[in-house]
């Protein structure tokens, strides 16, 4: 795990905070007013790889990393064309090209299927935990997502022990994160400015974004994939919701 120099130096002084560690907790930064997630910081996406697997078989994570990047391509260019469709749509459209270019044929029931596994997303097992902290010191929390609205609604309605005061689909100005009018979607609802939000984000592409934007921004690298060579001081990093809560008090 990687953390801002900050973090690093607070977590050698006294180690980094625990759920059970309230008093740890106390310091927490008083400018941070509200906490913004990536979905995918909250929800689980292995579900999807899962229903792969079970549907492809052995060429499923051949066809996963193609299905995602192609997910993300169809989100970007459309962004640079101005040629606007929801993640669904988009992501129906990145299914049918990833099976194409990999010569692998699906029944249009088991295609509906994959896609139907985005509806089943339940929290990763220090989510709820790791709300209730951040809930216990007055932070409004949000979701800001390329999900649609009843993807997010879904995903809700499988935690229902986690609640959020803002869902936030960037379908609502019809533009995919990273572009800023999706991110400025934050202040705008929460009414506050972003040097009040922290970001948490899933994807190191989304943490870059945010960074850019101007959002206090901590990259929970649950994968530990490798960081992105675009230019961006990341404020924090970690693999855990653990880490997340200890950064939110830095």
């Amino acid at each position: 795990m990687s953390v801002s120099r900050r973090l690093l130096l607070q977590g050698a002084a006294g180690g980094f905070l625990s759920f059970s560690a309230s008093s740890s907790f106390a310091a927490l930064n008083e400018q941070t007013q509200a906490v913004l997630f990536d979905a995918f910081a909250i929800f689980d996406p292995r579900p999807v790889g899962v229903a792969a697997q079970r549907l492809i078989g052995d060429r499923s994570p051949e066809f996963m990393r193609v299905w995602r990047t192609k997910q993300f391509e169809y989100t970007w260019l459309r962004n640079s064309g101005g040629r606007y469709q929801n993640f669904w749509d988009v992501s129906a459209d990145a299914l049918s090209g990833a099976l194409e270019q990999l010569g692998i044929s699906l029944s249009v029931s088991d295609q509906q299927t994959l896609l139907n596994s985005y509806l089943n997303l339940r929290p990763w097992p220090d989510v709820p935990d790791g709300v209730k902290a951040l809930q216990s010191k007055g932070l409004r929390l949000g979701i800001l997502s390329n999900f649609t609205d009843a993807m997010m609604a879904s995903a809700a309605a499988n935690a229902p022990d986690v609640k959020f005061d803002v869902l936030l689909s960037t379908d609502r100005v019809s533009r995919f994160k990273p572009d800023p009018k999706a991110y400025a979607m934050g202040e705008e609802a929460l009414q506050l400015s972003k040097d009040k939000i922290i970001y948490v984000a899933f994807a190191g592409w989304d943490a870059v974004g945010a960074t850019w934007f101007g959002y206090r921004t901590f990259w929970l690298n649950r994968t530990e994939a490798t960081a992105e060579r675009l230019s961006a001081n990341i404020d924090g990093t970690g693999s855990r919701f653990e880490d997340l809560l200890g950064f939110v008090r830095a």
